[in-house]
């Protein structure tokens, strides 16, 4: 097994650029490069999975072999159904065996086209629906999931679905009999019948053609549907290799969700086009609280190399006892989504060894577009350099989107990137105007973050650009609070937001997850950022101590559920008064809007007529300093 070439800053990712992406990209389809991989050495072992993240378990183990088989037959399944090239399956189920088969077997027939299992029905059924979906692939009835509940919801409104089929996890057996639908049939029996042997058709795929749908946003209205195309996922996965120094020995702790980009790519088809090995620790990843409790014991039972994770798993991790356990074999370990907080980073390379390579990119570049060097500088809190064939700037955009001017070096501004890998658009194709920046060619992604370049190339992202809380006219990164509060022994997970306030616009909160030891209290925090938090307008106003910081479906800080909660709380605050005076109920929800951009909704009770003039008057006069938009629900006339 030859070294990996090093890599230490972008003067040797400028040296692998010499080489043509294509000529090093070597295939010219997913589904080819995936075969080229498994048929490596067929009895190696492709998935070791297990069923609750217990180290002692015996797992189930699929060779590549195995895999390519079961692949090839779901992609027979797949066009005996009716399936040709270009049209989505949708799979809705966590990580079972039978959705990494549905994956493979989708790259020479179909376009894989996965959903969030955890999103609510009518969300699911949007997402379908918009998809031009035929065939839907979902986790039959299964204790601890409602998956097939939602299935059974939604089947009604979509006739246009002409095959539903139920997966069964392995040792189950199961029936859906509450369901009486002629379109409802068992995908695993179907399966067997399924020619294993040879393709019983001519797959027509190329770098041009579209091989997965991906969802993405949904935090302000439906989620919008990349077209990730071959070439877009193979520029993506062999950068991956090469950035990470990725051998096919390698063994991948694997956990994460097959609808988010990084987990497709990096977790999945990166390891598999070498014929590595995953390790699958449960099938709801590392949201069953068992895996980060024995994450260590699993590392060492199956030796793992290779681990990657968001920035509170690790977080997370720092907390549970290595003592006794070895994790030698354990090399590389990356994290996406922000970057790695100093303390944690340190940290973590004085518990294990290893460290963490943090990553940047988004799924309209079909995956990550940064990566620190992994024989150089982690540089912890910043996101890397580009990796090859990416290209990243800062820039001053207007209002519009339009290009103004470059940033200079450690300027802030708009990051803005291009790529072989940048998509071709979205599905609904409404959405793609505002993907890219305009008046400025070739296509240039709009990330929508805030970021500068150091002088070594380094990327700093600072935020997103609708995440700026602006106090007053002044404009304040919330990254100053979050990288000050990080640094505190006790801190686990941190994230800054405005609330909103009348005279000043915004102003800046902190909500804060503990350590479960942890004894500091909010008065606590609040004198610590005073003293390590230097521009004193970023000084959080308010300190919010909750049992655990929110997470979108991908495992990203849910910002937006955290503004709602802070704004929730202005409201009511303000409402108190009111509530004294007229002796009636109030409760305040606030909810994402499609035209309005947010809203706040007044549930009044114990509100007689005589009141509501009273009432009407005063939340007027609250709201008349806000721009926020509202509605007021009275209850019923009696």
């Amino acid at each position: 097994m030859s070294e990996p070439r090093r890599i230490a800053n972008i003067a040797d990712v400028a040296a692998v650029e010499q080489i043509p992406l294509k000529e090093r990209m070597k295939y010219d389809s997913c589904y080819a490069a995936i075969a080229a991989g498994m048929a490596l050495d067929p009895a190696h072992p492709a998935f070791h999975f297990l069923t609750d993240g217990n180290p002692d378990e015996t797992p189930l183990t699929i060779t590549h072999g195995e895999l390519a088989a079961k692949g090839i037959q779901v992609a027979n399944l797949l066009h005996s159904l009716g399936a040709e090239q270009g049209d989505p399956v949708t799979v809705l189920m966590p990580n079972v065996p039978q959705k990494f088969m549905c994956l493979v077997g989708s790259l020479p027939a179909t376009v894989f086209s996965p959903v969030n299992w955890m999103l609510e029905p009518l969300l699911i059924a949007e997402i379908i629906r918009a998809a031009g979906v035929k065939i839907l692939i979902a986790l039959g009835p299964t204790p601890g999931y409602e998956i097939w509940d939602k299935v059974i919801a939604i089947l009604p409104d979509l006739p246009e679905l002409e095959h539903v089929l139920y997966v069964t996890p392995p040792g189950q057996k199961i029936s859906p009999t509450k369901i009486k639908d002629s379109r409802v049939q068992s995908f695993d029996d179907l399966l067997e019948n399924a020619d294993k042997d040879k393709l019983i058709f001519e797959p027509s795929v190329g770098w041009d053609y579209v091989v997965a749908y991906i969802h993405t946003g949904g935090t302000t209205g439906s989620p919008k549907l990349a077209k990730i195309t071959h070439l877009g996922l193979l520029h993506e996965v062999t950068d991956l290799v090469l950035m990470s120094g990725f051998q096919t020995g390698d063994i991948v702790f694997g956990g994460g969700v097959l609808f988010h980009i990084g987990a497709l790519a990096a977790d999945t088809l990166n390891p598999l086009s070498l014929g590595a090995t995953i390790l699958i620790p449960s099938p709801l990843g590392f949201r069953n609280p068992n895996v980060v409790e024995n994450y260590w014991s699993i590392a060492e039972k199956f030796s793992t190399t290779r681990m990657s994770g968001v920035v509170t798993t690790y977080g997370a991790l720092l907390d549970q006892p290595i003592e006794g356990i070895d994790v030698s074999r354990l090399k590389t370990s990356s994290t996406g989504g922000m970057g790695m907080p100093e303390e944690i980073g340190n940290a973590l390379m004085r518990k294990i060894g290893v460290k963490v390579l943090s990553t940047y990119g988004m799924t309209e570049v079909s995956g990550a577009s940064t990566m620190a060097p992994r024989d150089g500088d982690p540089r912890f809190g910043s996101s890397g350099i580009p990796m090859p064939d990416f290209r990243i700037r800062i820039v001053n955009l207007d209002s519009e989107g339009c290009f103004i001017s470059d940033c200079r070096t450690n300027e802030i501004g708009h990051i803005i990137m291009t790529s072989p890998g940048v998509i071709p658009g979205y599905v609904d194709s409404s959405y793609d105007e505002a993907l890219f920046v305009k008046n400025y060619e070739p296509r240039w992604v709009n990330s929508g973050d805030l970021g500068r370049l150091d002088e070594d190339g380094y990327l700093w992202v600072t935020g997103r650009a609708k995440d700026l809380i602006i106090r007053g006219g002044h404009n304040i990164d919330p990254g100053i609070i979050e990288d000050a509060l990080y640094k505190h022994p006790d801190v686990v997970s941190v994230a800054a937001v405005g609330k909103p306030d009348a005279y000043a616009g915004e102003l800046p909160v902190a909500y804060v997850q503990l350590n479960p030891e942890a004894k500091v209290t909010d008065a606590d925090l609040a004198t610590y950022c005073r003293e390590n938090i230097l521009e004193r307008a970023a000084n959080p106003v308010d300190i919010f101590v909750i049992d655990s910081i929110p997470l979108t479906g991908v495992g990203k800080i849910s910002k937006l559920t955290l503004w709602h909660d802070a704004t929730e709380r202005v409201f009511t605050e303000l409402l108190v008064p009111l509530i004294k005076e007229e002796n009636v109920k109030i409760e305040v929800s606030v909810e994402a809007d499609k035209r309005f951009g947010t809203t706040v909704t007044l549930a009044v009770a114990d509100c007689d007529l005589t009141k509501r003039k009273a009432v009407e008057s005063y939340i007027a006069n609250v709201f008349s300093h806000f721009s926020t938009h509202y509605e007021i629900i009275w209850p019923p006339e009696q």
